[in-house]
């Protein structure tokens, strides 16, 4: 959703990643990069979650 709706474009969205990288210390890997884990606030909070446990 976040992409569909233009709130993130390619540049955006690495940003988001080092963004999580600096913040949480959380490494996203070329798996995990599914639309799934970055549609919505809540599925990149999710997925953050579930990387530090």
């Amino acid at each position: 959703m976040l992409f569909k709706e233009g709130y993130f474009d390619s540049m955006g969205f690495i940003m988001l990643l080092s963004f999580i990288d600096e913040e949480f210390g959380v490494k996203v890997h070329d798996d995990e990069l599914i639309e799934e884990n970055f549609e919505s606030i809540s599925a990149i909070s999710d997925f953050i979650t579930r990387k530090l446990n």
